[in-house]
This record gives C-alpha cells, structure tokens and sequence, in this order.
C-alpha cells in the first residue's frame, strides 16, 4: 500500500510506502487519517479517582475504587503508582473489572490489549495475556477483567489489531456519566432557604449534567438544617434532582451542605 504524505508546507508531496497493519497499529486508519473513539473503556490512565482511594486500596465485590473499575466476585486489593504520566496498578488478589457499556459496542470482533503481567479475560472467558480477542453483541455490555499482577493502559477496541493507546482529555467528563457527587467541596455550595407552613416542604430543583441512565442519589453525611429537617431525595431524573425538607414551624427555614462530607451522590454504573 502506498499513502501519499504532505512533506511540507509549501504544498510539494512525496510518497511513503507503509505497511497496512502497521498504519493500524499505531491507531490510524489506510489513509493514515487517526481512528479517534477507538478504546470502548473509561479511564484507563487511572487519573480520575473521584472516591480519592489512596494506599492499598481493598474492595468488596462490586465495590467501586478508580473511576469505573470495580472489584471481581472475589473482592480485588491493589496498590498504585504514577512514572512518567503513567499510572501502574498492582493487583495483589482478587480480580479489577470494567464493565464495556454496550450502547457504544457493534457486533464482531475486539482486541483487549495492556501493559504488565496481570492476565485478563473477557466475560466468563480464559485468561490470557495481552492481547486477547472476544466477540461483541453490539448493545450488550462486556466485562473486562484482570487477575493478579500489574496493569496499566488497558484498551477495548475494535478489530484484530492490538493499536497504539489512546490519550484523550475528556475522561472526567466520560467518568461523571456513571458517578458524580454534587457539592461535597465547600462549605455551603447547596443551599435551600425560603418560609413556609409548619409541614410544608422547603424545596430545591438541581440541575446536572446528564448521565448514562437515570441515577440512583443518595444524601450523604449531616446536612445544616434550620427549622427543617434534614433533606431527602423527592425526584430524580437523568439531568435534575429534586430535594424536601419538611418545615417544623412556619417561618424562614434553610438547609445547606456545609462541610465537606455533605453531598448527593449519584450513581448510574453499570
């Protein structure tokens, strides 16, 4: 295959004689144009770490650490280290999943690929080491998940071809689609204030950026209350969240998120 290359800025062409596989291997297309949105994971850098997991991090099953990997059914403990840019997982035991989210999946072939010496498989399949092969049913969600040993750059993409790694600048935006808190980072960032009856409710409409499905919420920690009780969730849909608080007297009443440790969580992992 030839591919003919701008060889300066003047607008003079030369040609360069590549190998087709090789085009692909490092992430570009035939024409040498880059195939963008190719790796079908979340954060896998690891730099978006919303939960702030530090030093040896040990999981239940199902339970959450960097964004969007989650302990196997037999719990994972690991540890982490930054060189370079790049992030390293060591998993000591257990096994580190991320769900593939079937909405961006077509049916065929994909290549897992990574660095280090842990072993992955793909669904219920064997472990291997990188790269691995599986089949996709496009809008059916796969689970990609690594044993014991060390892990960093992991990439689910299309095709046969392991391809170079994708950086991309958009992964806390792509992580807060599954997991997100609102306020939690400075004192008084949500407040509720108004006056009303004795057993009417004091409420607040939030807005948030949409996220995969509609989220579970959760009121997290003790909120800063006068003349109400502490808030709960009244509604909650895929981009706004509503909170009540019943009034105790009739007059002024406000509740805040006042430290911290006060926030609404929102989740809608897979």
């Amino acid at each position: 295959m030839t591919t003919t290359v701008r060889s300066d800025a003047s607008g003079t062409f030369g040609a360069l004689q590549v190998n087709s596989a090789d085009v692909l291997r490092f992430g570009a297309d035939t024409s040498g144009q880059a195939i963008p949105f190719r790796n079908k994971l979340i954060n896998c850098n690891f730099q978006i770490n919303q939960l702030a997991v530090s030093g040896t991090v040990t999981l239940a099953a199902g339970q959450y650490g960097h964004d969007g990997f989650k302990a196997g059914a037999s719990g994972c403990t690991y540890t982490f280290a930054s060189s370079g840019g790049i992030v390293t997982l060591t998993i000591i035991a257990g096994t580190l999943v991320q769900v593939a989210n079937g909405k961006y999946l077509q049916s065929g072939t994909y290549t897992l690929g990574w660095n280090g010496t842990a072993q992955a498989r793909i669904d219920s399949g064997s472990y291997g080491v990188s790269p691995i092969s599986g089949t996709a049913v496009g809008g059916t969600n796969q689970a990609c998940e690594w044993g014991t040993g060390t892990l960093s750059l992991p990439q689910y993409e299309p095709g046969t071809i392991r391809t170079q790694f994708e950086f991309r600048d958009d992964e806390e935006a792509r992580c807060r689609k599954y997991w997100k808190k609102l306020g939690g980072t400075s004192v008084n960032e949500i407040l509720a204030q108004g006056y009303s009856s004795a057993g009417a409710a004091l409420s607040l409409t939030l807005p948030f950026e949409p996220m995969n499905s509609n989220p579970v919420a959760f009121v997290r920690g003790t909120w800063g209350t006068t003349n109400c009780a502490q808030p709960s969730i009244a509604a909650v849909g895929l981009s706004c969240i509503s909170l009540n608080s019943p009034v105790t007297v009739t007059g002024a009443a406000t509740f805040t998120a006042n430290s911290g440790a006060t926030y609404i969580e929102l989740t809608a992992r897979l």
